[in-house]
């Protein structure tokens, strides 16, 4: 679980400084707050290209971003809570079935580790929550890239921005699972574990192409893409 909250306050550092007492300072650098230091710097230059408009709805993705992750990945744990006390059951009950005084009849699935109907409900939502919360984060990811990376920059020293792991994830498993690099059309979906949520996570074996590494780790990779890319457009104002 340590892990797991480290890689999300390191997400999370896209939009504030929530966590950051224990992690580095590089990762307290924040993307919103360095996207405002770009703006300041870029403004004060009067630098060519620079859109303002622009400047201000990336920052409100940012926020969005920041929103839409925690929301999924506080859905995936309660999904994780739920399902642990059916699991620990289930496990209590298999090391009895091992046991020699134990009668080795069929085992069935013991009521005890059914859900409740309360449970039951609450499972289904989060896990409603969860998948939708993550694919919502990964279409407004796109339009992050998609707009720093245009070919008429919108914020100079910005074009270089780039996240695989998002970007794969919406182009080619969400936005167009039709082409022919990927023709992965299944439904399925996971959370609950370390990875946070992962889109089309059960496949068909001729559906291998572009395997979602998850929401904690995509949603990291971003904001360390997002930080690099800052970094280096500051360094070039600077010169």
């Amino acid at each position: 679980m340590a892990r797991r909250r480290d890689a999300i306050r390191a997400a999370n550092c896209l939009q504030g400084p929530t966590g950051c007492a224990q992690l580095g300072d590089d990762v307290c650098e924040t993307a919103a707050d360095l996207l405002g230091e770009y703006y300041t710097k870029a403004e004060q230059a009067d630098l060519a290209g620079f859109n303002r408009q622009v400047g201000g709805e990336i920052k409100e993705r940012l926020t969005q971003l920041d929103y839409l992750y925690s929301r999924a990945m506080t859905a995936s744990d309660r999904i994780a809570e739920i399902g642990a006390r059916s699991h620990g059951v289930l496990r209590h009950y298999a090391e009895q079935g091992r046991r020699p005084a134990v009668d080795a009849a069929p085992f069935a699935f013991p009521p005890a580790a059914q859900f409740t109907p309360e449970e039951r409900q609450e499972f289904e939502e989060a896990v409603f929550q969860a998948h939708l919360y993550a694919e919502c984060f990964y279409f407004i990811a796109g339009r992050v890239r998609q707009a720093l990376r245009n070919k008429n920059p919108p914020l100079p020293g910005l074009e270089t921005f780039e996240a695989v792991g998002a970007r794969d994830v919406r182009n080619h498993l969400l936005e167009h699972p039709e082409g022919a690099s990927s023709r992965v059309f299944s439904q399925t979906f996971s959370c609950g574990g370390p990875m946070g949520p992962v889109l089309k996570s059960g496949r068909w074996n001729t559906e291998g192409a572009f395997p979602d590494s998850g929401l904690v780790a995509n949603a990291t990779q971003m904001n360390e893409a997002m930080v690099t890319a800052l970094r280096s457009a500051l360094n070039w104002l600077k010169t």
